[in-house]
């Protein structure tokens, strides 16, 4: 499994901010960052705390939004590192942007909890195209 690194999501996010022509405003939340580069990975007693792809996407989608860890383009970053990191591992998802919208919205307004995780990795799932490049 390949997974985000820090530099990845502040890349991302940078290019998200230069893309709408604001001012970058940087990280406002380092531990938030950590928090959604350590934990897909944990495990405990040799078990995955988050056993496959598309949960760990949701874990960091859902992270991004709700610890604002950037000063701003928190949805959009959330949702590009989700699918940055669904491509790394061999996963392209199919939707349009309305879909992608509402989505992101979705979350952001759903509470953070596993409930909301497991629905998110759902939505995932269910637009789903393998991408047999990465493999």
């Amino acid at each position: 499994m390949r997974y985000l690194t820090q530099k990845d999501l502040i890349d991302i996010n940078q290019y998200i901010i230069d893309q709408a022509g604001t001012e970058y405003g940087g990280i406002s939340y380092p531990q938030g960052l950590d928090i959604v580069i350590s934990q897909p990975k944990q495990a405990f007693f040799g078990r995955e705390v988050y056993p496959n792809v598309w949960i760990k996407a949701a874990f960091i989608i859902q992270k991004i939004t709700k610890k604002h860890i950037f000063a701003d383009g928190n949805k959009r970053t959330a949702l590009i590192c989700g699918l940055t990191f669904l491509g790394l591992n061999g996963v392209t998802l199919v939707f349009d942007d309305n879909a992608g919208e509402e989505f992101i919205l979705d979350i952001t307004k759903a509470p953070d909890s596993e409930k909301v995780m497991v629905a998110t990795a759902e939505w995932l799932k269910a637009h789903y195209e393998r991408n047999d490049a990465a493999h």
